[in-house]
């Protein structure tokens, strides 16, 4: 998929008072979704409130992960099942297997073939470097500094796929890798989907699983997204599994596609903010035999709105707490939704 390829090469997700405010957008989304992942694999969970409007700015969110890692933790809702396993469609150079502290889960990683294979490269010159870097702290008779190519999480998985339908190439099997135990097929046979790839490496169908679409539906036609997002709430098929999304709204779109940028005139898809609960509903109940409405969304929040998670999407980053881009004339056009599977 060429949108993807390009989206591996660099490029915010839109105009939100320039390079600044692409800034905070990533850094926001990134918090949202770290928070949503702990609260669906952590024991205590994330406090309904999240974390305040006065936290630390955007910059230290982007470039100080490690702040918000245990932020919120300790007087949160609690869960009655804790997931265990995580799936992240449109996964580029996501870095949370390597940064939150998930010692029982199992991460997947799903994305295009040229995104996985740029990330494991850039993996093993980060390993090479960190390798060189301690063998002189030794030499130096210092403590050599804490990996950063440690995994954070017990198992690490990637599947390369083509969530595109108008792309010539068919996904291939999995990408050898040192955090993958899985080998490629040696099959003449076409390669399984994407989908079948995940379900053969869940540890169980019948556990609840955790699935992130992060900066990836607006690339897809809306087709594909009906067909991606079916294919997300049937691997997730057990009660309690949850789902988080982002998103764009039409307008978005229509702007996009007329903009300077490369990689944003290729969005395609938007939805509106009173339409997302009805259209993630449906469309992820859709994919299940039992009938009716197999799944609730939760949640659907603007990035800029004051607050955290799950209700919230600012973190500080704004001072106008709800209006969140252009200088404070407009409201932020990037959504999050949550969906749970209620039976």
């Amino acid at each position: 998929m060429q949108q993807a390829r390009e989206r591996m090469r660099g490029g915010g997700g839109g105009g939100m008072g320039g390079s600044q405010g692409v800034g905070r957008k990533i850094a926001v989304r990134t918090r949202y979704f770290d928070d949503f992942l702990q609260d669906c694999c952590l024991t205590q969970g994330i406090s309904e409130k999240g974390s305040r409007g006065d936290g630390p700015a955007w910059l230290s969110l982007l470039f100080r992960p490690w702040r918000w890692v245990m932020r919120g933790i300790g007087g949160g809702r609690g869960r009655k099942g804790v997931i265990d396993q995580v799936l992240i469609l449109g996964s580029g150079m996501d870095t949370r297997a390597w940064r939150l502290p998930l010692p029982d889960v199992t991460i997947i990683e799903v994305d295009v073939a040229a995104v996985l294979q740029a990330k494991e490269q850039v993996l093993r010159l980060v390993e090479k470097e960190e390798k060189q870097q301690q063998q002189q702290q030794q030499q130096n008779g210092t403590s050599p500094a804490s990996s950063i190519t440690q995994l954070t999480v017990k198992k690490r998985l990637i599947i390369p796929a083509d969530f595109s339908s108008s792309s010539s190439s068919s996904s291939s099997s999995f990408i050898p890798t040192t955090t993958t135990t899985t080998t490629p097929s040696t099959s003449s046979s076409p390669p399984p989907s994407w989908s079948a790839q995940v379900q053969m490496v869940l540890s169980s169908t019948s556990r609840p699983l955790a699935i992130i679409l992060e900066g990836l539906l607006m690339y897809l036609s809306e087709e594909e997204v009906i067909k991606v997002v079916r294919e997300a709430g049937r691997l997730a098929a057990a009660k309690g599994s949850r789902i988080g999304f982002s998103l764009v709204d039409r307008q978005s779109v229509r702007d996009a596609q007329r903009s300077n940028s490369p990689l944003r005139r290729t969005w395609l898809w938007g939805c509106d903010e009173d339409e997302a609960a009805e259209f993630f509903a449906r469309t992820l109940s859709s994919s299940s035999e039992q009938g009716g409405r197999t799944w609730k969304v939760t949640h659907v929040t603007r990035v800029g709105k004051k607050g955290g998670y799950p209700k919230g999407a600012n973190y500080g980053c704004w001072k106008d707490g709800g209006k969140g881009g252009g200088k404070g004339k407009r409201k932020g056009k990037t959504l999050y939704v949550l969906a749970e599977r209620v039976r």
